[in-house]
This record gives structure tokens, sequence and C-alpha cells, in this order.
């Protein structure tokens, strides 16, 4: 449950990177889904939230930050060191 970081984030609609292939975007590489909100389908983050992996088994959830326009990145367990 420890709150790991908090970082800004830029929602954005699906709309906007429609016309994109991911094979040809670097931007593309560190988008991710944020919400089912229209108008807010996909999120560029800043920090480091763009930089943690995906797992089957994730150890870290993304969820809303404590402001408007952030998000906050929190541990689901004991994160042992040097582990990804």
């Amino acid at each position: 449950g420890a709150v790991l970081e908090i970082a800004p984030i830029y929602p954005f609609a699906d709309a906007e990177i429609a016309h994109l292939r991911y094979d040809s975007s670097r931007l593309l590489q560190v988008v991710f889904t944020w919400s089912r909100d229209g108008g807010r389908e996909r999120a560029l983050g800043w920090g480091f939230l763009a930089l943690y992996n995906h797992s089957p088994a994730p150890n870290i959830v993304l969820d809303d930050g404590p402001v408007p326009q952030t998000g906050q990145v929190v541990a689901l367990r004991d994160i042992e060191a040097g582990e990804e």
C-alpha cells in the first residue's frame, strides 16, 4: 500500500493518436490506457510513470493521484531490492 510515486499525467482522447501505428511512433511506447471517460482514454505520464514495465503478476498499480492531472504508483505487496 506504500505510495512509490506521484507524478503529473497528460490525459487525452484516443482520437488524437488513432492515426499512429505502434511500430512507427516512439510516442506510443509511453502512452498508456488511463480512463473510460470520453476524451481521457489515454495518457502520457511524466516522472518514472513512462518507465514501469508491464507484468502478468504486477507488484504495483497506477491510480488517480491526490490532485487532478496526477497519477500515483502504489505497491501491491512488498518489493524486494533489485526487483522490477
